[in-house]
């Protein structure tokens, strides 16, 4: 509604619009009445008023209501006029919500197969950039027979290429490579050859390249893989021009058989396609953890360093659940700097439980747990979840190790060489002479944050801006604090509520439990023995707590029925266990917890009271029983204890018995050895069946 206007404006108004007006026309045989008034008298009616002010403001039509029937008709006729394919489409979609049904039979649904593609024959590329058309296509790709399946690859073939940019069309070709037979990948593999690079970059062209990956055999991964080291590999694949038989299995393959300025080429080449991957957070591929891992090893110094700070953030997440990925994650933190690290430590919050039972991810928490120097910022982001999960992780078959590189770091008998190798990267220095060799336009350091937020409570403000700084020479990615002191400041710190505290509660807690365990006894013997160098003992307020373990264990062993505390549902007799001295793992744990009390620090002293409680509270009196079992060993081991009154009651007990192997001496070594003789004879017997047969 109009606001109503004073009535000599409107006479102005009124005025000044007749005289513009033309003279009156006809209109169906009628003529327009005079708009001005006489005499300046009041006008007419307001409403039949036709001034140059209200010609611009006439009321609006009143809004139709459709109801949902014809606004689903005219959204459709919109449609058809946007989409020449749309008709097609939408006969389409009637025999495919037909066929995709889960009741119906084989017969019928290939035969609504065949009639979709009847209609849509040569026009697969228009419609399969559709969101409809698209599903569709899918259907038949995955109910058709091998023959149309085919047909559609071959109508497609021109198109791969653009439909894997596609929102709607790169999950059409997704599809035909997951169902590509055999003898049809290398097909595949040649329509997207020379632009991996490029597809890699590409928010659906990633997902692409990841199936085909997937799918591919090791040649062709090599194949692909190769494409980033040079053109001549997109060109030429046996790779003659960089004098290789054939394409490299590694990037490690290849580097010897080239001179230096060919290596330089290479890894020029790669950052090429590699930091805008890391830049944009493509990383999901396997194939870009694999050449991200052959970059960060190879590269010079100056080049990892400004990869590890594209590395260390969210990408980090997408890439430690494969082997190559999470190499290249524990070199970016190796090799990152305090603020690359602390920036890792954000990324992986509310994800280390996950990253602890993982694989792959609990090398990517060993590393960090030896390499960042802000131990405030790692109890605070990973310690902490590793207590809240502590019950599951020590007798987890992966988590478990993140706990034990606390206790007792890079020990090879928990981390295997292959492993330790990812966990503990080579170092690398800052070269003069490789940063003059470095070719024009090589990587660029990434743009740094100017509003990087300080992390609250760390301990390393007032080195910050030393510490964050990239240096230019010696040795990349050095921590500053020796290894003890970052483990008894991730053990000590918190008090009642410390690591330390709470790994020695829950061992004496759940002794008899964690003894029988395959990986529950491995964290049980570094408790008992303080970890290396007894800093665990030295971390712990209550000086008894470590006793207080001792004692349970010893508990737990002296239980020669094995009769446990666990009770069956419904008040039912108690479970029946093994006795530990007799278990498989029970007994071998013992036995290397007792060797490792003559060890000449304080851990040996941890484990020799240990050994002095085990035979007064559980032995004593008893070791003829035990001889002919699995507890034998641990009554040899006592044989060879640091304990030397222990040694001695252990010794007279056993002379007057009948052991096999001729003196204690010897019969203790040949148990305490492992049974090497046994294990060696062992392949043998095999052999000699596999003849019979």
């Amino acid at each position: 509604m109009l606001p109503p206007l004073r009535t000599g404006v409107m006479a102005q108004l009124k005025g000044a619009a007749a005289k513009k007006r033309p003279a009156a026309r006809e209109t169906d045989g009628k003529k327009r009445p005079a708009a001005a008034s006489q005499g300046g008298s009041q006008p007419a009616k307001r409403q039949k008023a036709s001034s140059h002010y209200e010609s611009k403001h006439e009321p609006t039509k009143p809004v139709v209501q459709l109801n949902r029937k014809e606004r689903k008709e005219l959204d459709k006729v919109r449609k058809a006029r946007r989409n020449k394919n749309f008709g097609l489409i939408e006969e389409a979609k009637v025999l495919w919500e037909e066929a995709r049904r889960s009741d119906i039979s084989p017969e019928k649904r290939s035969k609504l197969i065949t009639a979709i593609l009847g209609k849509v024959q040569g026009r697969l590329a228009e419609l399969a950039g559709s969101h409809s058309a698209s599903r569709i296509i899918q259907s038949c790709a995955k109910y058709g027979s091998p023959a149309e399946r085919a047909a559609i690859v071959k109508e497609l073939e021109p198109k791969l290429l653009e439909l894997s940019k596609s929102p709607y069309g790169h999950f059409v070709v997704s599809k035909l490579v997951s169902l590509a037979p055999k003898e049809q990948l290398p097909g595949l593999l040649k329509a997207f050859r020379g632009h991996l690079g490029a597809l890699l970059r590409h928010p659906a062209g990633c997902h692409v390249v990841d199936d085909l990956y997937a799918v591919a055999n090791a040649k062709q991964r090599n194949l692909m893989a190769a494409e980033f080291y040079g053109k001549e590999y997109v060109l030429f694949e046996n790779g003659t021009l960089n004098n290789t038989q054939g394409v490299p299995a590694h990037l490690g393959d290849l580097m010897p058989h080239v001179d230096g300025g060919k290596q330089r080429s290479i890894i020029q080449h790669m950052s090429k396609d590699l930091i805008p991957i890391m830049e944009k957070g493509l990383v999901d591929c396997p194939l870009v953890h694999r050449l991200i891992s052959e970059f960060m090893e190879f590269s010079p110094a100056s080049v990892v360093a400004d990869g590890a700070e594209n590395l260390l953030g969210d990408p980090l997440l997408h890439m430690v659940h494969t082997k190559e990925g999470v190499k290249a994650v524990c070199m970016a933190l190796a090799y990152g700097t305090a603020k690359d690290r602390k920036k890792a430590l954000k990324s992986m919050k509310g994800h280390v439980g996950s990253m602890a039972r993982d694989e792959w991810g609990h090398l990517a928490l060993i590393t960090a747990l030896s390499v960042v120097d802000d131990t405030t910022l790692l109890r605070k982001l990973v310690v902490s979840e590793l207590q809240s999960n502590l019950a599951e992780l020590v007798e987890h078959k992966y988590g478990y190790r993140v706990l034990i590189q606390v206790l007792h770091p890079y020990c090879g008998r928990y981390l295997p060489p292959q492993l330790l190798a990812i966990a503990r990267p080579p170092g690398k220095e800052y070269s003069a002479a490789a940063m003059q060799r470095q070719p024009q336009g090589g990587v660029q350091p990434a743009a740094k944050s100017d509003d990087a937020e300080a992390v609250a409570g760390s301990d390393d403000d007032e080195q910050a801006e030393a510490a964050n700084a990239r240096p230019t020479s010696g040795p990349l990615g050095v921590s500053k604090k020796q290894p003890d002191l970052r483990r008894r400041e991730l053990l000590s710190s918190g008090g009642a509520s410390s690591l330390a505290a709470a790994l020695v509660a829950l061992c004496a807690e759940q002794a008899a439990q964690l003894i029988r365990s395959q990986h529950g006894s491995d964290i049980l013997v570094e408790v008992c023995r303080g970890g290396k160098g007894g800093l665990l003992e030295e971390c712990l307020e209550d000086a008894a707590a470590l006793g207080a373990v001792h004692d349970a264990l010893v508990a737990a062993v002296a239980d020669r029925n094995g009769s446990g505390s666990e009770e069956e549902a419904e008040g039912v007799q108690a479970k029946q266990k093994e006795p530990v001295l007799s278990h498989f793992f029970g007994s071998r744990a013992l036995r290397r917890l007792v060797l490792a009390s003559s060890a000449e620090d304080a851990s040996g002293a941890a484990a020799a009271a240990f050994c002095s409680k085990l035979w007064h509270g559980a032995l004593l009196g008893h070791c003829g029983e035990w001889v002919g079992t699995h507890a034998a060993k641990v009554v040899a081991a006592l044989l060879q204890c640091g304990d030397e009154e222990v040694k001695a009651a252990v010794a007279t007990e056993l002379k007057p018995l009948a052991l096999p192997g001729g003196s204690l001496e010897e019969w203790a070594t040949q148990l305490t050895s492992g049974g090497a003789a046994a294990k060696k004879q062992a392949p043998v017997k095999k052999q000699v069946k596999k003849k019979k047969k």
